[in-house]
């Protein structure tokens, strides 16, 4: 809350509310809902010599992200420019993604499951007809095609959770060439996907922190943190001044809600 609204600032003033409103929300979920971690407990080894591999998954998350702003605003654009009747366009975009979707129906939905699946190295378990090493290699991209799709034609949708689903397969791809090349250093896929999700959107919405502190949340676990930071600010840094969220404005000076300070 207190990032999202700037690309390289912090309103500070929210930081206490939002703690203190977030604590009673998350007690009141939990009690009914349970307090596990969304995508399991983390409790896999962690060698601080693989921190240069995650500097390597900063960067390419951070290039996957561009393209994720750019798609995005260009399916937008497109079909902002085409001439043929507003009920028409969330029907055509909905037909573009539905044919994205016989191909791989796991662009559908949220897409947590899938990474859940992705994360415990069950690829066997995903319904596409694609083999397993083509379906995790293009997943990403079919997700960034079939989001612009939906939501720039004027269908319902948000940015987050296609984010994570994207960073998550980014990770799983290079995490399993980690693993073919490293073995000693990427034992695991499971690491290099739960970083991912998080380098991708923390570069894409300029939310370095508070994406950070996400990967401890979800994971139960602070033995990712060295990794996270490290993928996040690379991330962060190869996005440079492009996101996801074009209301972002540069800092608090350029808000027009502090233009009288």
């Amino acid at each position: 809350a207190a990032e999202i609204l700037y690309r390289r600032d912090m309103e500070v003033e929210v930081i206490y509310p939002a703690l203190v409103a977030s604590a009673v929300g998350y007690s009141i979920f939990g009690s009914v809902v349970g307090f596990a971690p969304i995508f399991g407990s983390y409790t896999g080894p962690f060698n601080p010599a693989a921190l240069p591999l995650y500097a390597v998954l900063g960067a390419a998350a951070g290039l996957v992200g561009l393209l994720y702003i750019r798609a995005f605003y260009g399916i937008h654009n497109a079909f902002k420019r085409l001439r043929v009747s507003p009920y028409l366009k969330p029907a055509l975009g909905g037909l573009l993604t539905g044919a994205i979707a016989l191909l791989a129906p796991e662009v559908m939905g949220i897409g947590y499951g899938w990474i859940n699946l992705l994360e415990y190295g069950r690829l066997g378990s995903l319904p596409s007809a694609l083999p397993a090493v083509y379906l995790l290699a293009l997943l990403p991209f079919l997700k960034i095609a079939a989001t612009g799709l939906t939501v720039g034609s004027g269908g319902s949708g948000g940015v987050f959770a296609p984010g994570l689903f994207i960073g998550a397969f980014v990770g799983g791809d290079l995490g399993l060439l980690f693993h073919l090349a490293f073995p000693q250093l990427a034992p695991s896929i499971a690491p290099f996907v739960i970083v991912g999700m998080a380098a991708l959107f923390g570069g894409a919405a300029k939310a370095p922190l508070s994406v950070t502190v996400m990967v401890v949340e979800m994971t139960g676990s602070f033995q990712l943190l060295p990794a996270a930071v490290i993928a996040v600010a690379v991330s962060y840094i190869v996005t440079g001044n492009n996101s996801i969220y074009r209301s972002q404005v540069p800092t608090r000076r350029d808000s027009p809600a502090h233009a009288g300070e």
